[in-house]
């Protein structure tokens, strides 16, 4: 081949790439007239059909590509700003991108540079190349490479300074590392976040592809080239967007959504196809069609009007007689990504992501249609003890059977009363399935709660011993005692269900099967019990051993395992132990991230719990970003009226009003005690928490009489529902003393505190953090009824147990500070003759 048809294949290739696909082939055949250039036509056609795969260094495409139009390389050595180009790493449609390094010798860096070839310096190109620097420029996202630097040439050619990812790509790495199916559907979710992110940037990346989506040595995606994304403007998202001309996209065909193929208005949604092209692929290891070897036209066509198989009928076999198989929701979620019309898709990425965070953790998915059997295998996937039930009555029904025929001597009587107690077998199992799926809160989807007559019922039928169909079968007793007991707990009335679930342990220990995830379970849900309670003396011994049953049952990376973990650091948080707290959390934490996604149910479960540790830790703002977090993530995968998003909203409000800011904390804690008293029930410990929280905004607002007659209600119906010397009662005891003490009724606010104080150091001894703000508040009424001497003790010794256990930052500890300034100030104006002495004070306080 001779210089000019070097030249000629390297003008005609710029120019065609730059047409619709639809055009490119007939515009390149019109510039090659005769047998003479038909080679340069092969050679130019070639080139387009291959422009589309990975830019790779090492793809052999690229690297021909390179040898044909190889000019980049008068670049190599050349310094751009701070950096020096060392080689090309790969060739795309705008340019060429090179690894470079830092060249001013200030530190060393390598970086990937980004430099737009002088052949396809058109105006449009430098426009899309400016606007792919502005949209680099606005993402940060921990799964999105960052944009450094950018300038122009000494010719003039614009270029782009990136972070360097060194990483293979996600479907290569997925093999590699022979990943399984949950770590491959994890990953996967992880891109639909950096995704989800640019798209609430109003970006679209466009480009999608594996080759785009490397995966570091740390097992993190890193999203690259946003250079043909658009930059939206809110008006182009909804599917009525703005046409854009093809002309304009240089796609990479395989992953194109039909829309795009068809030059039409470029959406989110084109993004979702993607992505359920790439989970086509990381599911069943093929495209969701055969087009390596296709013309343009047809693999056109193919996505167009051919039907997409669900990839479990595309799998590789892994052995020739035994092929891997796939769940029907995947087949589901992923056909439903693939839909050619963008409208039948899902509505968008978190959507997407959600319905698989659903299939991992067993519930119904939006693309699977919803019936009755459907439903009831994920109930039974999700609530082992449930489907354990069903089959332990089947087996109580079958054993009550053999003992009936052994004891009788009569064939028809034998058959009467098997037939009697199979009826009542099967009734006790629907009024199970009915009671515990429909009425649960937590399963119930916002649903009021009316279970308090029928778990009444079942409580009865369960402790009679006359003619109870389940008195021969221990372990089925223990396990209706479990269940029946969480319900009792989920909606607050923990006496009963203390009853029923200490009741399940005893009966599971008489009976020799603590080595069982039954046993774990009822020893899980007594441990929240007790936690509720604040009955740590009880609460320890469980936790403890039911985190060591756990390692032993399944392991330390475990879900059951790290969950118990959890309560352990949550048990050491509440006791004061914040620096103990905070290492067992950060670590769950960081393991949960690692196993199950950012934004998995669990993951979210220790954002929660790192949000409060935060907030007892005084850092005020970082405790508030991760309640957001949550409220925020948990309302797109359960929506607004779930328990779990109930308490994040609880905690955002308590964080607000921590930080004094009353009339932004106001609208959130209102809004969750609407929503809760709904689902949980008015009388819940949640729904009564936020009551108090509301009163304590009337407090900060200066609206004494109001935040009197709520706190006294409180402190009715917590004294009604937790008892009198539940530590919440005493809480709400002491605030309302607070507002008695700010009304100058001194008497009545003194009897309160007194009694307050007593009880909470008794139950959580005095250097706990609750008894601290007690004390605290009994200290500012000593000083109110000029008890000085009294009051400056008790608040050096708050003092000395905050230094201890919070540090010398913590914002507890500046508060306390100000009260003893402020007693110190009102003894020295009491008395004239007291001055010496109170300066004699302040010099021991120094030195303390």
């Amino acid at each position: 081949m001779d210089k000019n048809d070097w030249h000629k294949i390297k003008q005609l290739f710029h120019q065609a790439s730059e047409l619709p696909l639809t055009e490119q082939e007939s515009f390149v055949r019109a510039q090659c007239d005769g047998e003479v250039d038909e080679h340069v036509y092969t050679q130019v056609m070639s080139l387009l059909n291959q422009t589309e795969q990975t830019v790779q260094l090492g793809n052999p495409v690229a690297q021909v590509a390179h040898s044909l139009l190889g000019n980049d390389d008068s670049l190599i050595g050349q310094r751009m700003g701070s950096y020096r180009l060392i080689k090309p790493l790969g060739y795309g449609g705008m340019g060429t991108v090179f690894l470079a390094e830092r060249a001013d010798e200030q530190f060393n860096q390598q970086v990937a540079i980004k430099v737009i070839r002088s052949s396809a310096l058109s105006e449009h190109v430098k426009r899309d190349f400016f606007t792919e620097r502005q949209i680099l420029a606005n993402l940060e996202h921990a799964y999105i490479s960052r944009l450094l630097d950018g300038g122009t040439t000494n010719e003039g050619l614009p270029y782009l300074v990136m972070e360097y990812i060194e990483g293979v790509p996600i479907n290569e790495y997925c093999n590699a590392q022979q990943l399984s199916l949950r770590q491959r559907l994890v990953l996967f979710c992880k891109v639909c976040s950096a995704v989800q992110y640019a798209h609430q940037k109003l970006i679209v990346h466009c480009d999608l592809k594996p080759s785009n989506i490397l995966i570091t040595a740390n097992g993190e995606p890193r999203l690259l080239d946003f250079g043909i994304s658009k930059l939206l403007t809110k008006s182009e998202i909804t599917p009525s967007a703005q046409h854009t001309n093809s002309s304009e996209r240089r796609l990479t065909l395989q992953y194109s959504s039909p829309e795009l193929i068809r030059g039409e208005s470029i959406t989110t949604l084109s993004d979702v196809y993607s992505l359920g092209v790439i989970l086509y692929e990381l599911l069943c290891g093929e495209r969701p069609y055969n087009l390596s070897e296709s013309e343009t036209q047809t693999i056109q066509q193919l996505i167009l009007e051919t039907t997409i198989k669900p990839p479990s009928r595309r799998l590789v076999p892994q052995s020739k007689t035994s092929p891997r198989q796939l769940p029907l929701d995947l087949d589901n979620i992923t056909l439903m990504a693939l839909q050619k019309e963008p409208r039948q898709r899902y509505e968008s990425v978190a959507q997407l992501s959600n319905d698989i965070n659903k299939y991992l953790t067993h519930f119904p998915v939006l693309a699977t249609p919803p019936n009755w059997l459907y439903r009831s295998q994920k109930f039974l996937q999700r609530n082992r003890v449930a489907s354990v039930l069903s089959s332990v009555l089947l087996f109580a029904v079958v054993g009550s059977g053999l003992a009936i025929w052994q004891q009788s001597k009569r064939v028809a009587y034998e058959r009467d009363l098997a037939i009697h107690n199979s009826e009542r077998a099967n009734a006790i199992s629907n009024f199970l399935s009915n009671m515990f799926v429909e009425m649960d809160p937590y399963k119930g989807n916002g649903q009021d709660v009316k279970v308090k007559d029928v778990l009444a019922q079942a409580s009865k039928q369960l402790n009679t011993n006359d003619e109870h169909a389940l008195t021969s079968q221990p372990l089925v007793a223990a396990a209706l005692h479990q269940v029946i007991g969480k319900v009792y707990n989920e909606i607050g009335m923990l006496d009963l269900a203390e009853t029923h679930l200490t009741r399940a342990v005893q009966i599971y220990r008489e009976n020799h099967a603590t080595n069982s995830e039954d046993y774990l379970g009822a020893l899980f849900i007594l441990s929240i019990l007790y936690d509720y309670r604040y009955d740590y003396e009880k609460n320890l011994p469980v936790m403890v051993e039911a985190y060591e049953l756990s390692k032993k049952l399944f392991g330390e990376d475990h879900r059951d395992t790290l969950g118990a973990l959890d309560n352990l650091g949550m048990f050491y948080m509440n006791m004061g132990n914040l620096e103990k707290a905070q290492t067992i959390l950060e670590h769950v934490y960081q393991r949960r991230k690692t196993l199950f996604g950012e934004f998995h149910r669990h993951t979210l479960y220790s954002i929660e719990q790192l949000g409060k540790l935060n907030l007892l830790q005084g850092n005020y703002a970082k405790s508030e970003r991760y309640y957001r977090t949550c409220l925020t993530k948990r309302t797109e995968i359960y929506g607004e009226k779930h328990p779990y998003t109930l308490s994040c909203l609880s905690r955002l409000g308590l964080n607000l009003l921590t930080q004094r800011k009353f009339n932004q904390a106001q609208p959130f804690v209102e809004q969750h005690i609407k929503l809760a008293s709904r689902v949980l029930g008015p009388t819940h410990p949640d729904v009564l928490g936020s009551k108090h929280n509301l009163a304590d905004i009337y407090l900060g607002l200066g609206n004494l009489p109001q935040a009197e007659t709520l706190f006294k209600e409180v402190l009715d119906l917590r004294r009604n529902a937790l008892g009198k010397d539940h530590i919440e009662t005493l809480q709400t005891q002491m605030k309302l003393a607070r507002v008695f003490r700010l009304q100058h009724r001194y008497t009545q606010a003194t009897a309160l505190l007194a009694e307050a104080l007593e009880k909470q150091t008794q139950a959580l001894g005095f250097e706990n953090r609750v008894t601290l703000n007690t004390a605290q508040e009994q200290a500012l009424l000593l000083l109110d009824t000029h008890q000085y001497q009294q009051a400056l003790t008790l608040a050096n010794k708050i003092r000395d147990v905050q230094i201890k256990m919070l540090g010398e930052t913590h914002p507890d500890l500046t508060e306390t500070i100000t009260l003893l300034s402020n007693i110190r100030r009102a003894q020295s104006q009491s008395s004239p003759s007291s001055q010496l002495a109170n300066e004699q004070n302040i010099i021991t306080i120094g030195s303390n």
